[in-house]
């Protein structure tokens, strides 16, 4: 069987018809004007050959669902990419994709010129900003799909690069509209009478299947905004859209039951999902968003390698510190150690069994076949698995480290002083050498620095002595890569030398 992708979410948009499909600033863009834009850009896009890539550079606005579309159509595969990524990371996406066309935000592109006129593979015609792109083209074309098997590569995402540069995952044509069946409609209900409204942006995979697979499969809604999330911007967002369905990130939670904004609590109750990924879902959290609004968080857990979300809490089914079951059409496994990795015999690594076909990373056979086993994806996280058949996430496997020869749980440690302790937003535990070469610990803090003392009392009382930090350290903010994910590699870069002998 051959098909496109693209011509089965353009037909998802004709059969709902949904007169606000999309709202973006003040306008408001109906499925039919869509599915127009999307044949003209296919017209604009001619001349280059399927199979190739193309970069998106670009901010949650119409364009990104216009190109993406477009693109897609006509086999041609699209990248989306952080339109901030910094150049040294943009110039290794544009030689490793050998992506032939780029379309970017028109804010960025004096700042990636030079770095896109670098590669050798992209000609000046092939590079557009979105607001470049016409609005009428007098000759446009009967869309002619480029129909493939439905495990052919459709699109690509990059991994983040904490561990290196990042990776190409390449999704197949089935991978997406099997996650939207599967996660969106059969576990959290989505159909065409909701609004939604993701704080996850198009560029990872999150923020994609949110904001892009979801309603136009769908017919549900969206709301784009091409702003940096900030809480009264949200606040703003939720009061004037109403959506019905909010897919966010733990801090944005709790940025929101912090503030508490005035008229919020009244308007939250008309939403029927409030969602959260991209890092675990603290406890205290949900028990704090329950009181305030009495209706749950959702947790769940994807990755870029999967898709998206495969396994989670639903509307039926949730509890608080547990990120649930398996979503539909998906298996699990948890792959146990010869011996305990920082807990129980009963910890061990996540394996996922997906619906879909999984192609693996672009010319990269080594990780791929490390990551990628037997049908197989081995996730790095590591969980328990509950008496009632849901799991609870311990941390990741590349995370633990040991001090004074036994096992660390930086993620552990730090979700149950977060919820021990008022008045810590969030905090990270780091592992460092000293000037023997021993490991030691080092934590940092945001939060009122008047907690100090509560902080040393939940350390005495309710830790081994191997986690006690060495020193405690507050910071404004803790830095995030461009995923919007905690980068501890770059914290460990940066405080490598902490306790190391000052030289006078």
């Amino acid at each position: 069987m051959f098909y496109n992708f693209a011509e089965a979410m353009l037909s998802a948009l004709e059969r709902h018809a949904n007169p606000a499909q999309i709202v973006y600033r003040n306008e408001t863009i109906s499925a039919a004007l869509l599915a127009k834009r999307v044949q003209q850009l296919t017209t604009v896009f001619s001349g280059i050959a399927p199979e190739q890539r193309a970069l998106l550079l670009l901010k949650d606005k119409p364009s990104f669902h216009y190109s993406f579309l477009a693109l897609s159509a006509m086999g041609i595969v699209p990248v989306p990419v952080n339109p901030k990524t910094d150049l040294p990371t943009l110039e290794h996406m544009l030689l490793d994709s050998r992506a032939a066309m780029v379309i970017a935000d028109p804010e960025e592109m004096e700042r990636i010129r030079p770095t896109l006129a670098a590669s050798p593979f992209l000609l000046p015609e092939r590079i557009f900003t979105d607001d470049s792109l016409p609005d009428y083209v007098a000759d446009m074309q009967p869309l002619a799909y480029y129909r493939r098997k439905p495990g052919s590569v459709a699109f690509w995402q990059y991994t983040s690069g904490t561990t290196g540069k990042p990776k190409a995952v390449q999704h197949s044509q089935d991978a997406m509209l099997a996650a939207t069946r599967h996660f969106a409609v059969e576990t959290l209900g989505i159909g065409p009478e909701d609004r939604i409204y993701s704080i996850a942006k198009m560029f990872f995979g999150y923020g994609l299947g949110n904001s892009f697979f979801f309603p136009l499969l769908t017919g549900a809604g969206v709301l784009l905004d091409d702003a940096w999330p900030a809480i009264d911007h949200i606040t703003a967002n939720i009061l004037q859209y109403q959506p019905t369905v909010f897919f966010g990130v733990p801090k944005i939670y709790a940025m929101l039951l912090k503030h508490r904004p005035p008229g919020l609590q009244q308007v939250l109750q008309q939403v029927r999902i409030f969602f959260s990924a991209g890092s675990t879902l603290p406890a205290w959290i949900y028990e704090a968003w329950m009181a305030y609004t009495g209706k749950p968080i959702l947790d769940g857990i994807g990755s870029t390698e999967v898709g998206h979300v495969f396994l989670s809490n639903s509307p039926a089914s949730h509890t608080a510190g547990s990120t649930g079951q398996p979503v539909p059409g998906y298996q699990l496994r948890l792959e146990y150690a010869t011996a305990p990795i920082g807990g129980p015999q009963q910890v061990g690594e996540l394996c996922v069994h997906t619906p879909y076909s999984l192609a693996g990373y672009w010319e990269d056979p080594v990780r791929t076949n490390q990551k990628f086993r037997d049908g197989w994806y081995y996730t790095g996280d590591l969980f328990s698995l509950e008496a009632n058949g849901t799991y609870r996430y311990v941390g990741r496997k590349d995370e633990l480290f040991k001090s004074n020869g036994r096992w660390v749980n930086p993620l552990a440690f730090e979700a149950a002083l977060t919820n021990t302790v008022e008045h810590i937003e969030e905090c990270v535990l780091l592992d460092l050498p000293d000037d023997a070469s021993l490991t030691c610990t080092l934590l940092l803090l945001v939060g009122r620095e008047d907690t100090r003392e509560a902080i040393m009392t939940f350390i005495r009382e309710q830790t081994e002595s191997h986690y006690r930090p060495r020193d405690i350290l507050y910071l404004p903010e803790l830095p995030r890569n461009a995923n919007g994910k905690l980068s501890r590699s770059w914290l460990r870069s940066q405080y490598q030398q902490y306790f190391q002998p000052k030289n006078n």
